[in-house]
């Protein structure tokens, strides 16, 4: 993606604790509004953004290191979608695993009844 000559370099961005919406909107070629929007769907992984409960508003954090990465491609944006997809699949394998434990254990503990038993007759 070819930059404009007003893009701020990365030195500029780490001047800052929270990079502006607008200068990171810049240093990574898109609109205010629509980094606004995918901070709020949490669809960029260099910041995040809250909404006041009482007035509707917004707050963005945006990391300066994360959005260097992010401009050098260093990683990219995931979507809420493939983040669920994961550690879906993520908590499905610990399940399993639990699962798996369980039944082991269970046939250990119906072995050793049995055994007990035919032991005492």
């Amino acid at each position: 993606m070819k930059r404009k000559s007003n893009a701020p370099t990365d030195e500029e961005i780490m001047e800052h604790a929270n990079v502006p919406v607008w200068l990171a909107a810049s240093a990574i070629g898109w609109s205010s509004c629509t980094l606004a929007s995918a901070l709020q769907q949490g669809r960029v992984p260099f910041g995040f953004a809250v909404q006041n409960d009482d007035t509707g508003t917004w707050a963005y954090n945006i990391n300066p290191a994360g959005l260097i990465r992010y401009r050098h491609g260093e990683f990219q944006a995931m979507g809420m979608r493939e983040l669920k997809e994961i550690w879906s699949d993520i908590a499905n394998s610990i399940v399993d695993a639990k699962l798996e434990s369980a039944r082991v254990m269970a046939a250990a503990v119906t072995g050793a009844v049995m055994g007990m038993g035919g032991a005492a007759s």
